[in-house]
């Protein structure tokens, strides 16, 4: 069982209420039981959020390495016995990741996003955030919500309510090899979600961390399954709408004889589609085994490094659902 707990700032905030809303969101604890006590008190803040709301000049905007340093000892103070902080693209090789060309936006994004990146670009935060929670006792997650986050070129989605659109970067990986996206029975893709039965699909994301853990020292990994696509596009109506890749299609005609481009079963908009069918459930189980496959090769990867670095990885149960299938 969980439960969340929002958490006082360190000093008063200098903007609205609002904004204090959205720190207190994005700056929680996780409180589990006693099976996983060493997870039990852990604070969660988006950092390019946080910047933003509290920044410039305090200690929760975590603007400057001693900021980030108060902070810690702040939350230590509290009780917390570590903090799970959001990666971002200044945590990643520039070679890992496409620039999308610039184009006319939402002028206050523009402003914020600057800002962040101003920030970000004046201090190593996860080089001084390992560091200074080394030096106090405090664990250091690096939380990567970028499982299923890869971006998307320039021209792919459309805007919308509550969308980021165009987005500003993608993944280079799935740039150059636009394969590995998810696609439905039609061919159509949803960017921001890779298949992970590609080798290389899983080798390209297994090397962010590793750069992470090497770059920054970073002994905890949080590997988050969440997804921002429908920022940029709608959400899959529904959960088995994606997942027919050619590889997906070839593992299944050659370990059950299906061809699940033309059986039945298969099809969603079917009015007797059923999701647990067991050849559908074999489906499931292929793709599921990717991602266990990927974590096979990340932990080995890690190994390489440091076999003491920490994982854990956020699931919703034993089906993923939409965006990411079943």
């Amino acid at each position: 069982m969980k439960t969340i707990v929002a958490t006082q700032p360190a000093k008063p905030a200098r903007r609205s209420h609002l904004k204090w809303l959205i720190f207190s969101t994005a700056l929680i604890a996780l409180c589990r039981g006693a099976a996983c006590a060493t997870f039990d008190n852990s604070a969660i803040p988006s950092w390019g959020d946080v910047v933003w709301v509290y920044g410039p000049g305090t200690d929760p905007s975590m603007d400057t390495p001693q900021a980030l340093e108060n902070m810690i000892k702040h939350w230590k103070g509290r009780g917390f016995t570590g903090v799970y902080l959001r990666t971002d693209l200044a945590q990643l090789d520039p070679s890992m990741i496409r620039r999308n060309p610039p184009v006319k936006r939402d002028p206050r994004l523009a402003v914020i996003w600057n800002y962040i990146d101003e920030v970000s670009d004046s201090y190593d935060l996860f080089s001084n955030g390992a560091k200074a929670a080394a030096a106090a006792g405090f664990e250091f997650w690096a939380w990567h919500p970028h499982i299923y986050s890869d971006g998307a070129p320039e021209n792919v989605g459309s805007p919308g309510p509550g969308r980021i659109w165009p987005w500003t970067y993608c993944a280079r990986y799935t740039y150059d090899h636009p394969e590995v996206v998810t696609v439905d029975r039609k061919g159509n893709p949803y960017w921001m979600v890779r298949e992970y039965g590609y080798p290389g699909a899983r080798a390209s994301k297994v090397a962010e961390f590793v750069h992470m853990a090497k770059k920054f020292q970073v002994k905890y990994f949080i590997s988050c399954m969440r997804s921002e696509s429908s920022q940029i596009q709608s959400p899959p109506d529904k959960a088995d709408r994606f997942g027919f890749n050619q590889l997906v299609v070839d593992d299944m005609k050659r370990l059950y004889d299906v061809d699940i481009m033309t059986d039945g079963r298969f099809d969603v908009d079917r009015t007797d589609f059923n999701p647990r069918d067991p050849m559908v459930q074999k489906w499931h189980d292929l793709r599921g085994s990717y991602i266990t496959q990927f974590y096979r090769e990340l932990r080995k990867g890690l190994n390489e490094v440091d076999p003491k670095i920490r994982i854990a990885a956020t699931l919703s149960g034993d089906y993923a659902g939409p965006p990411l299938c079943n």
